[in-house]
């Protein structure tokens, strides 16, 4: 399923009605800009939406997902491939995975402290074990930015991750500023 290829395929739809994007939208319930980010490439309808709009171009789904109309031939063939690609899993999956691996390191972090009060390790490497989940974290959202969120998700599955690592970060670095203040009385 191609949204660049969908969202053309609506576009050339509408056009061959002489609708504006506004019209389309009026007549299916959503607002022009979502008509205008179908077009785009930048997403596709919401499944409910899908039948209301099939309907008001006399398509089936399986075209609507294909981005172009289809012969008796190609429909079961191309039928079998949209129905997988709507089954795979959202990438909400994937997005909670890659907050846990951060949540990992943090909480390893933050449990050296009533180590280190209980005498457990030593207070002088609580600031190196804030420094290693430092760096994991940066490493997890480079990975995260660079291999799977950008590639796979949208821009709110980014910006979603981002502040939640970012997040971290802060106070992970505000607790490595304590730590070294409290154990060792200087500032880093």
């Amino acid at each position: 399923m191609d949204q660049k290829k969908t969202g053309k395929f609506i576009s050339d739809l509408r056009k061959e009605r002489s609708m504006t994007q506004r019209e389309l939208a009026d007549k299916i319930g959503v607002s022009d800009k979502t008509v205008s980010k179908w077009e785009t490439g930048r997403g596709l309808p919401e499944i409910s939406i899908m039948q209301v709009l099939c309907s008001e171009f006399g398509i089936s789904i399986n075209e609507l997902l294909s981005g172009e109309r289809l012969d008796d031939a190609s429909y079961r063939e191309r039928a079998e491939e949209n129905m997988a690609r709507l089954l795979k899993p959202s990438g909400v999956k994937e997005l909670l995975w890659h907050i846990a691996v951060s949540t990992v390191p943090f909480m390893g972090a933050l449990m050296t402290f009533p180590l280190a009060a209980g005498k457990l390790i030593p207070p002088e490497l609580i600031p190196v074990i804030l420094f290693l989940a430092v760096l994991f974290i940066v490493g997890n959202l480079a990975a995260g930015i660079t291999y799977g969120i950008v590639k796979k998700r949208s821009g709110i599955s980014l910006a979603v991750s981002f502040i939640y690592n970012a997040f971290l970060l802060c106070v992970l670095v505000g607790l490595f500023t304590m730590v070294t203040v409290i154990f060792f009385g200087t500032k880093p």
